[in-house]
């Protein structure tokens, strides 16, 4: 499953002209700590984007949570550098989106 969405996220970042980069996470085993938190700054720093896309952080896939998670803590500590683009997708229910209810 990795390699397909992996390959798919390729195919995606050639349409835009971007190149992927993605994390030492295990599948199924991501976690949010100083350790990961500190490879994807570092994985940032050297890549100097504009541009950050991650995941919905209200997402019901944990791995997903924590990516996002991790991206939004580097957005935190480095405001001007670049924009950070959450991504939403509403298939098979992976998502949860709030309505105002006032």
């Amino acid at each position: 499953m990795r390699q397909a969405l992996e390959k798919e996220a390729i195919s995606d970042c050639n349409i835009l002209n971007a190149k992927p980069i993605f994390a030492e996470q295990t599948d199924g085993a991501a976690i949010v700590s100083n350790e990961p938190l500190k490879q994807v700054q570092n994985h940032i720093d050297n890549e100097q984007p504009d541009i950050i896309f991650t995941h919905w952080p209200i997402n019901t896939h944990k791995d997903h949570q924590d990516a996002s998670l991790l991206t939004i803590q580097t957005c935190v500590a480095n405001p001007s550098k670049f924009n950070c683009i959450f991504l939403k997708c509403a298939l098979k229910n992976k998502q949860w989106v709030f309505t105002q209810q006032i």
